[in-house]
Formats: structure tokens, C-alpha cells, sequence
């Protein structure tokens, strides 16, 4: 069985995840699915499970990049699958757990990711404006290009890259793909807090953050090398660089954080129920309630 447990930041994924993981009593592996928790170095910021938890050694995907190094959703899908397979060959149960929505559906579903060819010119792109390169691609694929802000020169480039190299639009290769499940007995639980609970323990959690050292370890992994362009996006991360320079206060830093948390916790929760099958619960215990139950109704018959 795969259980995937998803939702907002700071609704209790990694507590949930590990009850089930105890409960279980197979000791499935926990694959994670948070986009910065690949990272080494972030692990205040990102909500990290310990090294000296007993949990840790059965979690893939946690501390296997650099900061300096950036992740895709497509290497992602590719690492992740493959554990997945290894896992089901062998029976085992599965968690995976995180709050990255496309980390989750390019897992579960038949999604393909295309890389343009190497081949592909892209120094013909270099005399257009960014305005007319967004042009161009409307008239190529004006679904994709409403999707791109006209100032993201680099993935508007990129867009067009991959239209020249597949002879056909983004939107029109997207559509050939089913988009169904390629995995069998998966179980999508998504934890969901009523609003003003969730958005007080993203609260806490960030004070958290800064009293356990989240500046310090910005500042540290931040002297070691420059953050790529995948790992500088984690929530924090540019907050505590500014503060470290002085342009703004702690308070301003903490309200900052706060604020785009919670803006990202929204989005995630509108992901997670128009994407994904969820089953939606207001907390982990309302969640372990229900497996607790039928667990012993299987156990009796």
C-alpha cells in the first residue's frame, strides 16, 4: 500500500507520517516529497527531520543536493518512481510525504517531461525583447504562454525550445497524456486545518524557526556557496539574506516569512483538492482514528 500524506506547511505531516509509520509496524520506507527538504545544510528551514530520530534512516530523498545544485520535478519523478518500483518488487509498504503538489502528481501520474534537443539553436532568441519572445510564443501556444510572465525570459526561451524540438505546442503534447494514476492501492490523505488554526501554527512555527537558529543557518550555508536557482526559493531564504544585509528588521523578517507561508499554504490547499484524490482530514488524529478502526475490522475478519 502507498500512503501519500499532503498538505499545507505546518498541518502535520511528518507527526502523521511517523504515528503511521509506528502503526504499520513493516517499517516502510518515508519518501519525502518537499521540494527544499533534498537540500543539505536546510534543515531548520525546511522542517527537517532529525538525524538522531529513529525515523531517519528509513526517509529517501532528504539531504541529496547541495545548495549550490539545482532539482527538477522531472529528476525528482525519476528517483522517486524508481524507489517506489524497488519497494513493491520487495512488498513493502510506502509514505510519502510532503507538501510539494508537483512533486506528488508528476510521481503519481503519467506525466512525461520533454527536454529539448540539444541541438536547438538558442542564440536566435538573443536580438528579441523579452516582449517579443512572448509574442512569438503566443502565437505558438498562447494556452502555455498565459501561463509565463513575459519578464521569465529564461523559461519563455526554454518553452520555445522544446515547441521547436517536439514539431507541436506544449499544450497539444500535454494533452496526448492520459493523466491517470500508474500506481495501484494508493491512499491520498490530505491534512487540512480550519484556517485560523492553520495560519497560527504557521505563526509559531516561523517564531520557532528564528529561535532555533534559522538566521545562522542561512548565513552559514550562505558563506559556503551561492544558492542555486531551486534552493534560494525556499520560503526564508532571500528574508534572511536581506535581513542579513541589514535591510530589514527581525520583525519585518518574521512578518515577511509569515506572510508568504501562509500565501503558499493557500495555494498548496487548492492544489491539493483539485489535483490530487485526496481524502480530506482536519488533523492526524482524525486520520489514525479511521486507519486504527479499520485495521481491527480487517484483523477480525
Amino acid at each position: 500500500m502507498i500512503y501519500v500524506i499532503c498538505g499545507p506547511t505546518a498541518s502535520g505531516k511528518s507527526s502523521l507520517a511517523h504515528q503511521l509509520f509506528d502503526l504499520l509496524n513493516t517499517k516502510p520506507l518515508i519518501l519525502n516529497a518537499d521540494a527544499y527538504q533534498i537540500y543539505r545544510g536546510l534543515d531548520i528551514l525546511s522542517a527537517k527531520v532529525s538525524k538522531d530520530s529513529k525515523y531517519y534512516p528509513y526517509y529517501r530523498l532528504i539531504d541529496i543536493k547541495n545548495i549550490d545544485e539545482t532539482f527538477s520535478v522531472a529528476e525528482y519523478q525519476n528517483m522517486a518512481r524508481s524507489i517506489i518500483y524497488d519497494q513493491l518488487k520487495q512488498g513493502k509498504d510506502i509514505i510519502v510525504c510532503g507538501g510539494t503538489g508537483l512533486y506528488i502528481r508528476a510521481l503519481f501520474y503519467d506525466y512525461e517531461f520533454y527536454e529539448h534537443d540539444k541541438h536547438v539553436d538558442l542564440t536566435v532568441y538573443e536580438k528579441y525583447t523579452n516582449e517579443e519572445l512572448h509574442d512569438l510564443l503566443k502565437q505558438l501556444d498562447i494556452s502555455e504562454a498565459n501561463k509565463i510572465h513575459p519578464n521569465n525570459r529564461k523559461r519563455v526561451i526554454r518553452t520555445l525550445a522544446l515547441i521547436q524540438s517536439m514539431k507541436m505546442s506544449k499544450t497539444e503534447y500535454n494533452s496526448k497524456q492520459e493523466h491517470k494514476i500508474i500506481f495501484d492501492n494508493v491512499k491520498f490523505i490530505c491534512l487540512f486545518p480550519n484556517r485560523q488554526e492553520l495560519y497560527y501554527k504557521i505563526n509559531d512555527r516561523v517564531d520557532e524557526m528564528i529561535n532555533k537558529g534559522l538566521i545562522d543557518e542561512v548565513k552559514k550555508l550562505s558563506t559556503i556557496s551561492n544558492f542555486s536557482l531551486t534552493s534560494i526559493n525556499a520560503i526564508g531564504v532571500k528574508e534572511c539574506l536581506k535581513y542579513l544585509k541589514k535591510e530589514i528588521s527581525l520583525e519585518e523578517l518574521k512578518e515577511e516569512i509569515k506572510q508568504k507561508t501562509r500565501r503558499y499554504a493557500k495555494r498548496q490547499f487548492t492544489f491539493f483538492k483539485h489535483q490530487l484524490p485526496c481524502i480530506m482530514y482536519n488533523n492526524k488524529d482524525e486520520f489514525i482514528k479511521e486507519f486504527e478502526r479499520n485495521f481491527k475490522n480487517e484483523k477480525r475478519n
